[in-house]
């Protein structure tokens, strides 16, 4: 596949994302962020798993979280929830003493970006209607510009960076 060449001829095969893994390296810990500050619902792991992973229930999709001596190093990787009203859940993590960071618009979506414990970068979204690429995406006559000036943005960092994690204290 080429960069930045869109391909349709190719059948689809695949029809969704089933899960997202997360390495955390204290799982008590962890398990009281996802469930408590998240909201998530703990499900039990399959019987035939007979190693230490826990899952979270989120309708179709899930969060596993896998235990590790070492966090992943910091850098763009993220995965996004979607959230009723960004607005409210802004203020939830605010009086939890989670920080949050605003980040580049996207049209139709109220969106920024918080850590777990272990600096795993989570993306809370509000999705107001559908993204169309024919009128939001680049090269489209509609389309709005980038904003100038600092923001924060995944996609613009270096892995590793020491500010890309910035996990709430305990």
């Amino acid at each position: 596949m080429t960069s930045g060449a869109m391909h349709t001829a190719t059948p689809t095969i695949v029809t969704g994302i089933h899960h997202v893994s997360i390495v955390v390296t204290d799982l008590e810990r962890s398990r009281r962020f996802y469930a408590e500050v998240l909201g998530l619902r703990e499900i039990p792991r399959p019987a035939t798993f007979d190693f230490v992973v826990v899952w979270y229930d989120l309708g179709t999709q899930h969060i596993h979280l896998v235990p590790r001596e070492t966090a992943d190093v910091p850098g763009a990787r993220h995965f996004a929830l979607h959230v009723e009203d960004a607005a409210a859940a802004r203020r939830h993590f605010a009086t939890l003493g989670v920080p949050s960071r605003e980040t580049t618009p996207l049209p139709g979506c109220d969106r920024f970006f918080v850590h777990d414990p272990d600096g795993n970068l989570i993306e809370i979204m509000q999705w107001f209607r559908p993204y169309h690429p024919e009128t939001d995406g680049i090269g489209s006559a509609y389309a709005v510009a980038p904003p100038s000036g600092e923001r924060f943005e995944p996609a613009l960092m270096k892995t590793g960076t020491p500010s890309a994690a910035t996990a709430p204290e305990e």
